[in-house]
């Protein structure tokens, strides 16, 4: 039986599974066996799974993969636990790292003993005011891709819907926008928000976990990016999440021409464990 150690890790709420493929080297991130660490009810339960290993030419280099087992996306609450991560196991002894993310340059920055910083690639694909139909309400939505999709609209501007983000079925509308045909064929994640004494509230639906998670950091570099091209925040940007914990977003802007994008915020482990890989690594569904 092949034991396989493994770090649980949250970044502002969004938990993930942390494998260090130096120290388990037979642990293949497997698509359902990723799905099935995931799992909260079968599982360790996480919204998503991070390797990391050496790299030439790098400090590390790491994967992520979604609760469903897909990859390929940023995640940057992911990103900046393996910053963290990276640093507590000795992969670097800096201050300021360098990084892969599924094969993507990135940099990132201890700023102190509970907040992290990484800085992602400059927004691509800003939409404006495209409109969406479902269960019989319109709504006006902005897209924008940090590295991963991301639809953003504000919760009043739900036809017909005026209790208030905290009321917000974002399950069901983040289901139903995720899948809306204009998104499609991969889907978008889906954020919610409102802004009151210049601080930005935010919930989000993420794609590949198909449920709100407690938060997400490139949504909510999406949303602060969107807010300030409607000209209603300035960088940096303050967003809670829905565990109630700070992200801040910072930017560089010249009119709609934004450059120079970070992601701070706090990272912990929650906590340590181990698996027998066999009894994740099967066909059979559990």
């Amino acid at each position: 039986m092949k034991k396989i150690y493994f770090t649980k890790m949250s970044g502002a709420g969004n938990d993930f599974i942390v494998v260090d493929l130096e120290r388990n080297q037979d642990f293949v991130p497997e698509p359902q066996v990723v799905k099935r660490l995931c799992s909260r009810g079968t599982g360790i339960g996480a919204d998503g799974l991070l390797t990391i290993c050496r790299t030439d030419g790098f400090d590390f280099k790491s994967m992520y993969f979604n609760s469903d087992g897909s990859g390929g996306m940023l995640c940057g609450n992911g990103a900046r636990c393996i910053v963290y991560f990276g640093y507590l196991r000795g992969y670097t002894d800096k201050k300021n790292v360098s990084f892969l993310s599924n094969g993507i340059a990135y940099r990132g920055e201890i700023v102190s003993e509970d907040q992290f910083k990484v800085f992602l690639s400059n927004p691509e694909n800003y939409r404006e005011d495209l409109p969406v139909m479902f269960e019989g309400k319109q709504v006006n939505v902005s897209y924008i891709f940090t590295g991963t999709d991301h639809v953003v609209l504000r919760a009043s501007d739900i036809e017909n819907y005026s209790d208030g983000l905290e009321n917000l079925p974002v399950k069901r509308y983040g289901r139903l926008i995720r899948n809306a045909p204009e998104f499609m064929p991969k889907g978008s994640n889906v954020n919610f928000y409102e802004i009151k004494n210049d601080i930005i509230s935010i919930r989000t639906y993420e794609r590949g976990v198909e449920d709100e998670t407690l938060a997400c950091g490139t949504g909510a570099v999406a949303t602060a990016l969107v807010s300030y091209l409607k000209g209603d925040s300035a960088s940096p940007v303050k967003l809670v999440t829905k565990s109630g914990r700070l992200l801040e977003v910072g930017f560089t802007a010249t009119g709609s021409k934004i450059e120079s994008v970070s992601l701070s915020g706090p990272a912990e482990i929650v906590f340590e464990g181990s698996f027998i890989l066999e009894d994740f690594n099967n066909e059979k569904e559990q």
